[in-house]
């Protein structure tokens, strides 16, 4: 009804049936609660030579009308306050307004059973990014060896530059990190 235009006195008036007789201050609530967020992707696969399915692109842009331009890492200098921020309203990918998101993976890389994944995603509000690179090999059923480089791009306290602490909510300050990683999986 409220996408519909319809104002909060007509619903909650004339439309009770419609809300289970919810009064104006509720149908306020709920209208206050209605927060755009769009995505839109683009997912496509290509075959090279005699492979079919070989490289596979996919795209991502996200909107959250709910996400925020400020940088609120660099306003947080209470642990308190940070610790409650990190508790109760933070959550990764959705705290800024812009987000993107690419990723390229390559089937039957040099090898039928080797695979690799080339990702990004960035938080367009606060200028921050991460890129990852993946390599998995899996030379019998059920068992992958995978290795992973991941980067972190962008000015210090930002969302991908920036490394909470869950043990005692620390904010340790971050600029342009790398990591890596081996790891095997066995499945029973």
């Amino acid at each position: 009804l409220l996408e519909g235009g319809s104002t909060v006195p007509f619903i909650s008036r004339y439309r009770k049936e419609a809300t289970g007789s919810l009064d104006e201050v509720a149908v306020t609530t709920i209208r206050d609660r209605l927060v755009p967020r769009v995505t839109a992707g683009f997912s496509r696969s290509f075959d090279v030579g005699d492979e079919q399915d070989k490289l596979m692109l996919n795209a991502e842009f996200y909107y959250n009308g709910a996400g925020y331009n400020d940088n609120m890492f660099e306003e947080l200098t209470d642990p308190a306050d940070l610790a409650l921020f990190v508790t109760d309203y933070y959550s990764s990918g959705d705290y800024g307004q812009y987000y993107g998101a690419l990723f390229l993976t390559v089937n039957k890389f040099i090898l039928n059973d080797m695979t690799l994944t080339l990702s990004g995603i960035g938080n367009f509000s606060d200028l921050s990014f991460m890129a990852a690179a993946e390599l998995a090999y899996s030379p019998v059923y059920n068992f992958t060896i995978t290795f992973s480089l991941i980067g972190y791009f962008g000015e210090n306290l930002r969302e991908y530059t920036v490394a909470l602490d869950p043990s005692d909510v620390s904010l340790t300050p971050g600029n342009n990190q790398l990591a890596a990683s081996l790891r095997c999986r066995v499945k029973f």
